[in-house]
């Protein structure tokens, strides 16, 4: 039943109730009055305490129906409450899960930049080395990247090595990257 039909009910029985209490205090003590104007305040006091007595009861119960109405309202509203407080925590915890990965994500991706650029710059070096061979009058010494004067062909393992263990360590990430993507 909805609050308006609750309350029109109410209201219905509130009204029949004074109108009873009033119909039977005329029948009772106003034909025997003669149905004259009563002008003394006893009078008055007399029916006061009569329709007090029979609606305050009536009153008192309307206003107990409706706190406790209140009371469960309020507990069915504290349930939704925690409720949507539940939710709302599973998905701040799921945000902060997509957050941290795209944090990993990001330092993966930085760390896979500076691994291209190393491979990049050892595969130049290469190439400049290989033009120098290949060059009329053949060095057979290079500079290292250390600043060392060496063998290029003591060069070009050591930066073949370099590069072997670059693109390991490119293929970790990689597989770090895809393994944080499937979760």
């Amino acid at each position: 039943m909805s609050t308006r039909t609750q309350l029109s009910l109410m209201a219905a029985i509130l009204a029949s109730a004074i109108g009873a209490a009033i119909w039977f205090y005329y029948s009772r003590f106003g034909l025997s009055l003669g149905l004259k104007y009563a002008t003394d305040p006893a009078d008055w006091g007399s029916f006061g305490d009569y329709i007090g007595g029979l609606l305050n009861p009536l009153i008192s119960l309307f206003a107990f129906y409706w706190l406790g109405s209140s009371v469960r309202l309020q507990g069915i509203q504290l349930q939704d409450s925690a409720s949507a407080i539940n939710e709302a925590a599973k998905h701040q915890a799921a945000q902060e899960a997509l957050a941290l990965k795209g944090h990993q994500l990001a330092s993966l991706n930085m760390e896979l930049s500076a691994i291209q650029s190393e491979i990049s710059y050892h595969q130049s070096l290469l190439g400049t080395w290989l033009d120098q061979f290949h060059a009329p009058d053949r060095p057979v010494t290079v500079v290292s990247p250390d600043g060392i004067e060496m063998p290029i062909w003591g060069a070009v393992t050591g930066t073949g090595y370099t590069l072997r263990k670059l693109r390991g360590e490119q293929r970790r990430l990689i597989d770090r990257v895809k393994n944080l993507s499937a979760d």
